[in-house]
């Protein structure tokens, strides 16, 4: 995901810990989404498809088991 270096896990984390907001650990966790968001909106496609397309992209580097995009 291209903003993985500019906004990290770690201060996503310290934001969700601030705000008190518990969640699983997932594939579309809140880290996850929060990058494909922005990546969906700053992006001259603004598709839901495009940015299900980048998160896959991502989960396949970190080796991961893809989810069906049905």
């Amino acid at each position: 995901m291209p903003f993985k270096e500019l906004l990290p896990t770690s201060v996503i984390e310290q934001a969700l810990l601030k705000l008190k907001i518990r969640y699983y650990q997932r594939l579309f966790d809140p880290i996850v989404m929060l990058w494909a968001f922005l990546s969906q909106v700053l992006d001259t496609d603004k598709s839901c498809q495009n940015a299900v397309s980048k998160v896959i992209a991502y989960l396949a580097r970190l080796e991961v088991e893809i989810p069906s995009t049905h």
